[in-house]
């Protein structure tokens, strides 16, 4: 399906499936919007062909999870948004596959899950990237965490996530809990990692050279009773923003 200069939407009551010999696109501003669960709120949105656009930006919301499978591609010079819990149950995640993948010249990326999976490639190259649960109270890890139930940002999601924006985990009204621990992020091109949520246990943090770490929640604590330590590295730096940083039971050292 081909848009020339115009849009292209798909709006559907249950799934959306794009199989492998599917291509779709839209030149010049025209953007590409993909609406599945309009009736059904177990449905998702699958791919395994090609999206590709330009300055009008891709758009695909799903109550049920959004999944770009093997061999899957998606390339906009416009923003890349998603919404892969639309109906905010908790059980939309969005999934790349490996060798998948997104490329996001020009422009920002938003992805509101349940939880994100990135085995494939997504690249936004100067962009601001966006990664919130979609409901407020879900728990966040980040690294070498596990949380039954929570938004997981693995060490292979941070390797197969590029940008050299900022990389921002939460949002605004966030207020889970948020365990930071075994993140290596040595290696990776941000220019900041901003996280938001509630609580906040800090475990072992390794930033690249001139990566910023910005935590701003509720208060501050360790999550290994004390054995926890930021590493800077050069022209890096740490930000932190709670009403309370440890505890008197419990102080942060």
């Amino acid at each position: 399906a081909s848009g020339g200069n115009g849009s292209v939407a798909f709006n559907a009551g249950e799934d959306i499936v794009q199989n492998a010999n599917a291509d779709v696109s839209a030149a010049g501003s025209g953007a590409i919007t993909y609406n599945a669960g309009t009736i059904k709120p177990t449905s998702a949105i699958v791919i395994y062909g090609k999206i590709a656009n330009g300055a009008g930006g891709i758009t695909l919301n799903a109550p049920n999870g959004v999944t770009l499978n093997s061999g899957a591609s998606i390339a906009t010079s416009g923003p890349f948004m998603v919404n892969s819990d639309s109906d905010l149950s908790g059980s939309g995640s969005y999934v790349q596959q490996i060798a998948s993948n997104v490329i996001v010249a020009h422009d920002y990326v938003t992805i509101t899950a349940a939880d994100v999976d990135l085995n494939g490639a997504l690249d936004a190259g100067q962009g601001n990237v966006s990664l919130t649960p979609s409901r407020t109270d879900t728990a966040i890890g980040l690294g070498a965490v596990t949380l039954p139930g929570a938004f997981l940002l693995t060490l292979t999601d941070f390797v197969n996530l590029v940008t050299t924006g900022t990389v921002t985990v939460g949002g605004q009204g966030s207020v889970g809990s948020v365990s930071l621990d075994g993140l290596d992020l040595s290696g990776s091109p941000f220019a900041a990692l901003a996280v938001t949520g509630g609580m906040f246990l800090l475990g072992q943090i390794a930033l690249a050279v001139g990566m910023a770490l910005k935590l701003q929640g509720s208060s501050l604590t360790d999550s290994n009773g004390g054995n926890w330590n930021i590493t800077a590295a050069d022209r890096g730096s740490v930000y932190f923003l709670a009403a309370q940083v440890g505890t008197d039971a419990d102080p942060l050292e």
